[in-house]
């Protein structure tokens, strides 16, 4: 009976641990139902014109709700996750085949959670042709990729993030980042790819897709990221101990063993799981490392040899990077 009852103890507490994720998982997500109430409510109230003014305050506070509603359930979903493994690696001591078979779908399903918090307020809110109106919309259009855009001011010095605001598309505006001139490498070969004809995209996700050298899409999911100690982290990794596969940059083409992007765009996709100050120091790596050289027409690719980087200019463009990325972070 001795190796039964700590079994029976540790269901016990993991199905009402279940009960009370559940419980949690709710409560969050009726609290990101109200942003979007927020903003269905201010549509449908308007009969005229909407002043500028109130329009930026509303975007500000609908961004600041998205916010804490995302990182309260980043914290519950990580709090969650760490007792689950603990529990897991109690019960393996006792039964290794039950403690996968018990708790193997509840962390996928948090982790899968953790992963949907991309997910933001939808932005196909049903819009007449009022101007003020399109003009909510496009906040909308920076709402959903605010991650994407806090990411890329964490690379930048603080005077230098003055400069860099989205346009009505969404888009980072050209003429207001060609109005500053700095001595800034991140910010110079930002001003470079905002500035190219071609088209690069930015995504944080686990995943993302690709195509072969045939041409099928297919998805690639990128994993966890684990942290190991930060003082074995390499020259072209962040500096916070993260690892697994954080970043990716996928060009046109349909190169063999490849993650050829899907369309003719440069496509930019960076780990949800990292840190904020990893995800900026990865997007330093992808974004001014390997889409910049991609832009200049120069080799963009790793050639590694005997363990060690034969494109030195890649190599001292991510490490110069990521070096200020760092710097500027604690701006």
């Amino acid at each position: 009976m001795k190796l039964f009852i700590p079994l029976i103890i540790i269901l016990g507490i993991h199905y009402s641990h279940v009960n009370a994720q559940d419980s949690t998982i709710e409560r969050l997500q009726l609290q990101k139902q109200r942003v979007t109430q927020i903003l269905t409510h201010a549509q449908d109230s308007i009969a005229g014109p909407l002043p500028k003014k109130y329009l930026s305050q509303l975007q500000h506070k609908s961004h600041h709700i998205e916010e804490q509603v995302n990182e309260r359930s980043e914290k519950a979903l990580n709090r969650l996750i760490k007792q689950e493994k603990r529990m897991q690696k109690k019960l393996s001591k006792i039964d290794s085949v039950a403690a996968k078979n018990i708790f193997t779908e509840s962390l996928g399903k948090l982790s899968s959670l953790k992963s949907g918090l991309k997910d933001k307020i939808p932005g196909n809110l049903p819009l007449g042709g009022n101007a003020d109106l399109d003009t909510l919309l496009n906040s909308m259009k920076f709402l959903e990729g605010s991650k994407e855009f806090e990411m890329i001011l964490a690379t930048l010095n603080k005077v230098d993030r003055a400069f860099v605001k989205l346009d009505k598309d969404g888009k980072i505006d050209k003429s207001q980042i060609n109005k500053q001139r700095s001595n800034s490498g991140n910010f110079n070969k930002l001003k470079a790819l905002v500035n190219d004809s071609k088209t690069f995209e930015v995504e944080s996700n686990n995943k993302f897709d690709y195509k072969d050298e045939n041409g099928n899409v297919k998805t690639e999911t990128m994993g966890d990221i684990t942290l190991d100690d930060p003082s074995l982290s390499g020259p072209f990794s962040p500096t916070t101990g993260e690892t697994g596969n954080m970043g990716v940059t996928q060009t046109p083409g349909k190169e063999p063993q490849k993650y050829n992007s899907v369309n003719k765009n440069v496509k930019i996709t960076i780990n949800s799981g990292l840190s904020k100050l990893g995800a900026a120091q990865v997007f330093s790596h992808e974004g001014y490392g390997h889409a910049y050289l991609y832009k200049m027409g120069v080799p963009h690719k790793h050639q590694v040899k005997q363990m060690k980087e034969q494109n030195r200019r890649l190599a001292t463009e991510i490490k110069s990077s990521i070096k200020e990325t760092t710097e500027n972070f604690k701006q």
